[in-house]
């Protein structure tokens, strides 16, 4: 009888978003053949779903600054040597406040940014309309992040994806995971559309849906879908090319002129539907923060799913009782700011190297229900 040997992998990420793509990316720029399996397209969910505001001020202060800004660094050289455009725009970032109250949280932004080094100036009152002219008298304040800015994320998953297949990682689309495969509490593969595929290391990158990817092996994941709502504009003749970012919606407009805008955290399970009550609002936002927009016509609007955590940072770690099973998942609102920190993070993690910035801000265990029931078992096989 002909023995028929099973597909092998270095690596399999579960995910084709954002951050499934720059981790094939980077680990496939260190040796490492990831095969990367989508069940749907490529940054087909959350990744193709926002507004693609990217922010080194967005970490938390004495927590994450140093990651994201590390990521604006790693997407700044990305964006040069993927091959391919991504629309990086990086002139900064305008934190706004349209309430008294909303003025001493952007007083308070820009103190803890500028005790972390940032390059942030505080703009009050009419300063803020000499500095940017679009803005309406809504905006009582705004803090200026000079690094900060914005990319197409849609561009930015696939130039990864691209790049990790010119360095030898495999991509498949259509290609749903539906269960992993633990040996001896050691991941030893998973079933992707009925086909087992062997690997020693399995990175879970598949966003609002990864809990349920790990809850048969009893690890709990605090990860749940936020519906997130968006809209975008007609081309506009050039408004602004800085990112704008109130406490209820971003706005930016894109290299070919339409203005994008959003978006909510709406609990609603998996849901995607796009609401008239939640853009109305949007649209009411955003013109009171650009009125130049009032007349602008809405050419597209809709929503995509948000892999949300309590806190609203992400997990990259390995996961508890599974060697190696490792999580890079619940990047909540901020999964394109971080998508190169994480992939270089994940990369050092493969390897076994000593992380070069710290892991605790994003440990699975700072959630107190984050653990392994050995009790529930796996239902994959054992070899």
């Amino acid at each position: 009888m002909k023995h028929v040997s099973m597909p092998t992998a270095d690596a399999v990420i579960i995910g084709g978003g954002v951050i499934g793509c720059a981790a094939a990316y980077y680990l496939s720029t260190h040796g490492i053949r990831p095969l990367v399996l989508e069940r749907g397209a490529l940054g087909a969910e959350a990744s193709g779903a926002n507004a693609g505001v990217v922010s080194g001020s967005a970490g938390v202060p004495g927590l994450t600054l140093a990651h994201t800004r590390k990521s604006l660094a790693l997407l700044a050289h990305d964006a040069e040597t993927l091959g391919r455009p991504v629309e990086l725009v990086l002139e900064g970032r305008l934190t706004l406040a349209l309430t008294r109250e909303d003025v001493a949280s952007v007083e308070a932004f820009t103190a803890t940014r500028r005790a972390e080094g940032m390059d942030v100036r505080l703009l009050s009152g009419d300063d803020v309309r000499e500095f940017e002219p679009v803005l309406g008298p809504a905006v009582l304040a705004a803090a200026f992040t000079r690094e900060d800015g914005h990319v197409n994320p849609f561009l930015l998953t696939h130039a990864y994806a691209a790049a990790a297949r010119r360095n030898g990682a495999e991509i498949r689309e259509g290609a749903e995971v539906s269960r992993l495969e633990i040996s001896r509490d050691r991941v030893a593969g998973v079933v992707a559309s009925g086909e087992s595929i062997a690997a020693p290391l399995v990175i879970v990158a598949a966003g609002a849906w990864s809990a349920a990817l790990l809850a048969p092996i009893g690890v709990a994941l605090p990860v749940r879908p936020g519906r997130g709502q968006m809209l975008a504009t007609a081309a506009l003749p050039p408004l602004t090319a800085r990112a704008l970012r109130s406490p209820v919606i971003a706005v930016r407009q894109d290299v070919r002129g339409h203005v994008l805008i959003g978006s909510s955290v709406e609990y609603v399970g998996f849901d995607r539907a796009v609401t008239l009550d939640v853009l109305a609002d949007f649209s009411r936002i955003a013109t009171s923060i650009v009125p130049a927009l009032g007349d602008a016509l809405i050419v597209r609007t809709w929503a995509g799913l948000r892999p949300m955590t309590p806190d609203g940072l992400p997990i990259i770690d390995w996961a508890p009782g599974v060697s190696g099973l490792l999580l890079a998942t619940g990047h909540s609102q901020t999964g394109v700011t971080y998508a190169p920190v994480t992939g270089w993070l994940v990369t050092q993690l493969a390897a076994r190297a000593t992380p070069e910035l710290p892991l605790d801000p994003f440990r699975l265990a700072r959630f107190a229900a984050a653990t392994r029931d050995v009790a529930v078992g796996s239902p994959a096989r054992t070899q």
